[in-house]
């Protein structure tokens, strides 16, 4: 299945981040989570977290730094 991409700059790939599978990310700042201060980003760099084509993140309360 496609996936949701963004070309920040020549080679560089930015695909549009699915919250719930990636884990690694403390979402500190992520436009998805509901108890962020800044909600700046969307994205990440890893293939293995993207949306999938059509499909859409879900807001919901992250706690940040907690990996969750």
């Amino acid at each position: 299945m496609r996936k949701q991409t963004r070309m920040v700059s020549p080679g560089v790939r930015l695909y549009l981040c699915n919250p719930e599978l990636n884990k690694p990310c403390e979402k500190r700042i992520c436009k998805y989570n509901t108890n962020a201060v800044e909600k700046l980003c969307d994205c990440t760099k890893e293939k293995k977290y993207a949306l999938k084509f059509g499909q859409k993140a879900k807001t919901k309360a992250y706690t940040p730094g907690q990996n969750k």
